[in-house]
């Protein structure tokens, strides 16, 4: 299984590396979720829709990225996230005619799927779902990056577990409910250092910090970039994410506002002018 994970990524990569000034965006998205028992029952979970993430690599797409996504399974799909909210909508506009075939009569559902259909070739999705697996994939993926050289995005949307359960501490059937239960949680490992500096060096890396204090978010952001050494920390407060962010880098703070449309066509944007200038930098 793992062998056949790494063939589709090289393969992947292999045919963007023949293209001249292909592009291609990592993005990671969704919640990780951390199991409590090694055959595992119960789990602690990250929550996270993967609606930013979904939405950040169509913006990708349209602006010619190959995009390899890695995403939390169940959570929100590209083209998919106006559907995720609207499935009985979706449901009710599909006609099966007597010949048995499908259609939707509804213009935006059409419009999306044949948006995926246009851009189907140049993404490449993979699932994860604990934290260790994402761990293990995510960097299986930057190191396949490492042909593309500045070519190469990595955008970390996911929202990654900050305490684990140690594989050798976890017991190995389900934990019983007759009792109370004491859980003891270690911190999970910094890995955007390893990305930024060992497996992903030489691309353009993106991290994403979450804060509820409008007042430290700046500084919370710069240390980032202190500590790991990469290109761009997109800040935004918990109650206003989805129509308010800051691109932060080493020499600037970008605020970025969502009118009517989803706030990432302006993140992205952004963020693709950035790119560029760092790839002739």
């Amino acid at each position: 299984m793992e062998k056949e994970f790494i063939d589709s990524i090289e393969a992947f990569v292999a045919d963007s590396v023949k293209i001249p000034d292909q592009k291609v965006a990592l993005v990671t998205s969704g919640g990780t979720c951390v199991p409590l028992e090694k055959h595992a029952v119960r789990y602690l979970e990250n929550f996270s829709t993967g609606r930013r993430g979904a939405l950040s690599v169509e913006q990708f797409l349209t602006r010619g990225y190959k995009v390899i996504f890695l995403y939390r399974d169940g959570s929100c799909f590209p083209y998919l996230t106006q559907m995720k909210n609207n499935q009985e909508k979706f449901l009710k506009n599909l006609i099966v005619g007597r010949n048995g075939r499908t259609t939707i009569d509804d213009h935006n559902f059409t419009k999306l799927i044949e948006e995926y259909k246009k851009h189907e070739s140049s993404l490449l999705a993979l699932k994860f779902m604990t934290l260790q697996e994402y761990l293990r994939k995510l960097r299986l993926v930057c190191l396949a990056l490492q042909p593309l050289h500045k070519r190469a995005a990595v955008y970390l949307a996911a929202a990654v577990s900050d305490f684990y359960v140690p594989d050798d501490k976890l017991p190995l059937h389900k934990i019983q409910s007759s009792e109370s239960l004491a859980l003891t949680l270690e911190r999970t490992p910094k890995m955007l250092g390893h990305v930024a500096q060992q497996w992903a060096f030489n691309a353009f890396v993106v991290s994403f910090k979450l804060e509820t204090d409008e007042n430290i978010l700046i500084s919370k952001c710069r240390l980032a970039l202190s500590n790991y050494g990469h290109q761009v920390v997109v800040g935004n407060l918990l109650e206003t994410r989805y129509n308010n962010v800051i691109i932060v880098t080493s020499s600037s703070v970008v605020n970025v506002n969502a009118t009517s449309e989803n706030i990432e066509i302006k993140l992205i944007s952004q963020l693709y002018l950035m790119h560029e200038q760092f790839m002739t930098s």
